[in-house]
């Protein structure tokens, strides 16, 4: 698993020069132009995250084998930012309509293990790896009538952070910040306790407080 430090300069300087003006023009332009747009802010700041394309490069070792060419690391892990850049697209577009989510309940899968659950009352933990669109599943459970709380890591841009933040209350999803400050887990266990749900990712390491093993 990668470790993050919490601040990255190279990062914040270019998510605050760039995040503003993203967060403003995928909201107004079609959808293909501001992949596009995202396509080139991520070109700009990859060249700069020199830490982080390690650590990603390190995980693809681990997973695929340690002879992968250089050209197939660059990229692989270039093509995972370009990913993250269209995960921010899809979130900050996000618009849910009554026809929508009649539509997505024709095609969602595992519903019932989720009501089964919350028929205990005592709650229940969403469990995801850090892969996808986490967020929009969120969103979309919440605008299902699901009392959810998301458990998050704030972000290394606090701009981005915010808008994310803002995004989700506006739509219903009650955040839990992890904060070495705070006793979160006390949060989670109160979330329950009211018969909510707790959705979290399980892969993500913070703060190198994880323990090695073999993969």
């Amino acid at each position: 698993m990668s470790k993050y430090t919490h601040k990255v300069p190279e990062y914040n300087l270019i998510t605050n020069l760039a995040i503003p003006v993203f967060l403003f023009i995928v909201r107004v332009w079609p959808l293909w132009l501001s992949r596009s747009f995202s396509w080139v802010i991520t070109a700009l700041y990859y060249p700069f995250l020199i830490k982080r394309r390690h650590n990603y490069q390190e995980n693809l070792k681990h997973i695929l084998g340690r002879d992968l060419s250089r050209w197939f690391l660059f990229r692989t892990t270039f093509k995972m930012c370009v990913n993250y850049g269209y995960y921010l697209v899809d979130l900050f577009r996000f618009e849910v309509r009554e026809k929508d989510i009649a539509k997505m309940k024709e095609v969602s899968q595992g519903q019932e293990h989720i009501e089964e659950a919350m028929k205990q009352g005592k709650g229940a933990i969403l469990l995801t790896a850090h892969i996808g669109n986490w967020e929009l599943g969120g969103l979309l459970a919440s605008e299902l009538g699901y009392p959810l709380n998301m458990v998050y890591y704030p972000d290394n841009s606090e701009k981005l952070d915010r808008s994310r933040t803002f995004r989700r209350l506006t739509k219903g999803v009650k955040e839990i910040r992890l904060d070495p400050d705070k006793l979160s887990p006390l949060d989670m266990m109160r979330a329950l306790g009211k018969n909510e749900l707790v959705a979290m990712k399980g892969d993500r390491l913070f703060r190198d407080s994880g323990v090695k093993v073999p993969f």
